[in-house]
């Protein structure tokens, strides 16, 4: 009796356990243009964790877009989960999807930023893209 119940208890666990693994199950988008509501490259340098550190702050300096009509900085939520959470690095440049979903600030995930050589396929995919109107005319 005593081993049963030991068995029991072992499968509640690894049941429970199994749920809060998947809790954050990743949405990797069909088409991040289509869906995103700003598109942009730029580099990451800021990143700072919510309070209830289930997600990160992460600021942008937007050097050049394709979609919406970002600022010279983009601010973004992303999740700190390892399954759904980017590793963004302060310093290194990305192509960003962002989207809105719960809140009113913008976020992305995985699926929907890029670096290095998975930037650069998209980027040639996506063309020249715009620099913000400031830059514009500072160069004229």
């Amino acid at each position: 009796m005593k081993v049963k119940s030991i068995i029991v208890l072992i499968l509640i666990l690894l049941v429970a356990g199994a749920n809060i693994a998947y809790a954050c199950e990743p949405v990797i988008p069909k088409h991040p243009f289509r869906d995103a509501k700003i598109v942009f490259f730029g580099e990451l340098v800021e990143v700072t964790e919510t309070n209830d550190r289930r997600s990160r702050v992460v600021k942008f300096k937007v050097e050049r877009y394709w979609k919406g009509k970002p600022t010279e900085y983009v601010t973004l939520e992303t999740p700190t989960t390892l399954c759904c959470g980017y590793g963004f690095r302060v310093g290194e440049k990305y192509l960003v999807y962002a989207y809105r979903e719960k809140s009113s600030r913008l976020e992305t995930s995985v699926g929907w930023a890029f670096a290095d050589d998975l930037a650069e396929e998209r980027i040639k995919k996506l063309g020249k893209g715009k620099v913000l109107e400031s830059e514009n005319a500072a160069s004229k």
